[in-house]
């Protein structure tokens, strides 16, 4: 009897993932690094006139945010400073069949629409997501802070990424929000065919939820003060630099399992939920919003599957979390590390999942591009792809038709099948 709560134990525990963490670690490798970022240009006489113009100045840029479509990859490249030539960018499908892992960056959609000044094209993108129509919802900020005389709007963009054209644009005007907003990340609903956009402005004197409805083109406010940066949990060591985040920002995330919003500022070590049927009516939610916890860092985002998993990373730690919302409604009980790596795991600043079942991390030097220490010389932003068995958060059965992808995802493997076999033979020998 002792053999069978012992084996059922084991069983319990791998199928868990509690203690197979090393063995998953070890897997971790690189599919794409950079120790400076360089793009697709039109010819060398384009890179060396950017070059000139300081348009192009390699130490001060740094990618952000990041979202898999296909085969593609999405990245983000914030004009926090002078010299960056593109801020949405793309690397292209042959880089992978080619064995390139240093890709160059192409500029998404095109140059013209990375012009500082062109306010029809793309000026301070920090964030982007993909919804289940193939659309990319993109948000701009429009202000490059060190262009001053060549200010934009900020606005969300939709493109089509069949088509590469977009199809919904919402301006918002200087009376709508504050001279501190920043619009730091967005999460879509699609629920019912409704393509609701959830944003984050992590403005500093009211940080609020922008709630956009696709169909009617509206926009919301929901102020809620849990926005607000914990000033305990400004500070952090990563690779034993001492890194204070200087400003507002904020993840999010939602769940078809329980129609809650996840979301946490980076300063912070909480994660709070709030349900999305009371975004019907704007008004402060603030008294809604349920804590559900404390975290052992910071985090820079949140990913979350087909299957209730939430997927984060911890900025002070170089570890990645998993919670099965589903499995373990307790959020202090069920949470547990999924991957951890001294070096790649650094600064884990976005995560996304595709629809063959990966997991996609964007490792980076931010911490020591914050301070002007990045070192051109060493590997400074890694993007690592990983198996995890599910889809994005928004994925049905209908999009994996669509798609052609392998049904595969919901076999039990080998590995577990013959320990349940065990386990059965060892229970009807204890039985007779």
């Amino acid at each position: 009897m002792n053999f069978l709560v012992v084996a059922s134990f084991i069983l319990y525990l791998i199928s868990d993932g509690i203690v197979s963490s090393y063995n998953l670690n070890r897997n971790l490798r690189a599919k794409y690094e950079w120790s400076r970022i360089d793009f697709q240009w039109f010819d060398e006489n384009q890179k060396a006139d950017f070059i000139e113009s300081r348009r192009y100045i390699q130490e001060n840029i740094a990618l952000n945010k990041m979202k898999i479509w296909n085969e593609e990859i999405f990245l983000t490249i914030p004009r926090w400073r002078p010299g960056v030539p593109a801020t949405l960018v793309k690397i292209n499908r042959i880089s992978e069949s080619a064995g390139n892992h240093v890709p160059q960056l192409v500029p998404y959609p095109s140059w013209a629409m990375q012009d500082i000044g062109y306010c029809f094209g793309f000026q301070n993108v920090e964030n982007i997501e993909i919804d289940s129509e193939d659309r990319m919802w993109i948000l701009d900020n429009g202000r490059v802070e060190q262009e001053d005389s060549n200010y934009c709007k900020p606005k969300l963009a939709i493109i089509d990424l069949r088509t590469n054209v977009i199809v919904r644009e919402a301006i918002f005007e200087e009376n709508f929000l504050s001279n501190s907003s920043i619009l730091s990340d967005l999460v879509i609903d699609s629920a019912n065919g409704s393509h609701t956009g959830y944003i984050i402005d992590t403005n500093s004197e009211s940080p609020q939820f922008l709630v956009y409805d696709y169909h009617r083109g509206v926009i919301e406010k929901y102020p809620c003060e849990k926005l607000r940066p914990d000033p305990h949990a400004s500070n952090l060591l990563i690779d034993n630099t001492p890194v204070n985040l200087p400003i507002n920002t904020g993840t999010i995330t939602v769940s078809i399992h329980d129609r809650l919003l996840y979301f946490s500022p980076v300063s912070s070590y909480h994660v709070y939920s709030i349900p999305l049927n009371l975004f019907t009516k704007p008004r402060d939610v603030s008294k809604s919003v349920k804590d559900l916890g404390r975290k052992l860092g910071q985090t820079a985002d949140y990913v979350m599957d087909d299957k209730g998993n939430l997927f984060y990373g911890l900025l002070n730690r170089n570890v990645i979390v998993k919670w099965n919302q589903v499995k373990y409604p307790n959020f202090q009980i069920g949470k547990r590390i999924y991957y951890q790596h001294q070096l790649f795991l650094q600064y884990v600043n976005s995560l996304s999942i595709d629809y063959k079942g990966y997991l996609y991390i964007l490792s980076t030097h931010l911490h020591k591009f914050m301070k002007n220490e990045m070192n051109l010389e060493q590997i400074n932003f890694r993007i690592i792809k990983v198996y995890i068995g599910s889809r994005p958060y928004y994925f049905n059965s209908s999009l994996l038709r669509s798609r052609n992808c392998s049904t595969s995802l919901g076999k039990t493997p080998l590995w577990l099948s013959v320990i349940s076999a065990i386990i059965f033979w060892t229970t009807q020998r204890l039985q007779t």
